[in-house]
């Protein structure tokens, strides 16, 4: 990482957005943006396993091999995740569901998801299903990504997964219980967030090991595509925080926060 990435991620982790998080009214705004953060994230997996799912039949190299190997072990944790109870679901389906246990208005994404399916590309299709200003701002971000070669789709897979996310709001979102009900969002956040920040092996970090290797331009590029996507969360968090506070749902007693270590992507 970048001096500037570096710093970026200490900004996420610590960011004052967190400390908010504690009411229905303000989980609930949260949630009405953060969707497309979840969605986009699972929209980068895609493009790049249909990348790499178009490469012609015949002997891999060692490189794609691993590529592949990595993205079907993302791919079956993120979108097959076994629930214990018989069913199969994703990642996102389960923030879907812990919107919709808040009291989320869904409208707004189903709309998104439908125009999508209609064929509109992504910043109409947020546009026509008037979402919130800083979701299409963040949607157009995710549309630019998209387009990107898959080496700098790999960094911005690592870093949508949210790894800066702090240990403390999980806590945080845990001790709400059984007042609100976050039951499924904290399912999220365990299996999603907490799932990719385990220490040891990072099947997303060493996907851009595989596809940078020892280029200095792609290792050059990749830091740059980490200093953008970090930017761009720093900016959506920053704009969320306005909205909180305009519509008077930021409470003003400060969360004790721990110093935690976290998940780092290094080359």
């Amino acid at each position: 990482m970048s001096f500037l990435a570096e710093r970026l991620f200490q900004v996420l982790d610590t960011h004052k957005i967190y400390e908010h998080l504690k009411t229905s009214p303000a989980i609930r705004k949260f949630m009405e943006h953060h969707f497309i953060c979840a969605w986009g994230y699972h929209a980068i997996l895609r493009s790049i396993d249909r990348e790499l799912s178009s490469a012609p039949v015949g002997i891999y190299s060692h490189d794609l091999k691993e590529a592949l190997k990595l993205v079907s072990e993302i791919i079956l944790d993120e979108e097959v995740a076994d629930l214990g109870d018989g069913r199969l679901s994703s990642h996102f389906e389960l923030y879907l569901e812990a919107m919709q246990d808040m009291g989320c208005d869904v409208t707004p994404l189903l709309d998104f998801m439908d125009n999508l399916d209609s064929g509109r590309d992504l910043v109409e299709a947020a546009r026509q299903a008037e979402l919130p200003a800083p979701v299409i701002d963040y949607a157009a971000f995710v549309a630019e990504i998209l387009r990107e070669p898959i080496h700098l789709r790999a960094v911005a897979l690592f870093y949508e997964g949210e790894p800066y996310l702090p240990d403390a709001l999980l806590i945080q979102t845990s001790s709400l219980l059984p007042r609100l009900k976050v039951g499924r969002l904290l399912d999220y956040m365990e299996r999603h967030i907490e799932g990719i920040k385990h220490p040891g092996f990072s099947p997303a970090a060493r996907l851009v090991e595989v596809f940078c290797g020892n280029d200095i331009h792609r290792n050059e590029a990749a830091e740059k595509m980490a200093e953008r996507v970090l930017q761009a969360r720093v900016q959506f968090w920053n704009q969320l925080m306005d909205k909180l506070q305009q519509e008077g749902e930021l409470i003003e007693i400060p969360v004790a926060r721990t110093t935690v270590s976290h998940l780092r992507l290094v080359r």
